[in-house]
């Protein structure tokens, strides 16, 4: 992300932020049939790992800007830059954007509170453990 969004990057350094980037989190379109799942058990992991290991304040992305909505609406991201087109994806538009870590928690648990289980991402980063996932309890015990 340095080489396209140094400045923005720069600027959350700047502020004594720790910052850490979860690139390439494209999949085979056969996995979307069945939502974001995917890709929201990849987030939950990175950000259980955080917790236990990282100690980030901010998890910074590059997206579509087709897949914008979702990371602002459903994931509570910030644009933190303009779009750009991005050399690591052959040159395909990409938008920057951060996760507060920080303050994830508290926003999550304002914007979600009252919400269903299956549409509850409070719920799910702070309160779930799923079943069967071996992986995500394994990260949660070490």
């Amino acid at each position: 992300m340095d080489s396209e969004y140094l400045e923005e990057l720069d600027s959350l350094r700047g502020l004594g932020r720790f910052i850490g980037e979860a690139g390439c989190l494209a999949a085979n379109p056969a996995y979307w049939k069945s939502g974001h799942v995917l890709l929201l058990y990849t987030i939950k992991i990175v950000h259980i790992f955080n917790e236990k290991h990282l100690n980030l304040d901010d998890l910074v992305i590059t997206v579509n800007p087709k897949h914008v909505w979702f990371y602002e609406h459903i994931m509570l991201m910030q644009r933190i830059g303009r779009e750009k087109p991005y050399k690591d994806v052959k040159g395909a538009p990409a938008i920057a954007m951060r996760l507060d870590i920080r303050t994830m928690k508290e926003t999550y648990g304002r914007t979600y509170q009252g919400h269903p289980p299956l549409s509850n991402m409070y719920d799910f980063f702070f309160n779930s453990a799923p079943e069967g996932s071996s992986c995500l309890n394994r990260l949660e015990l070490q």
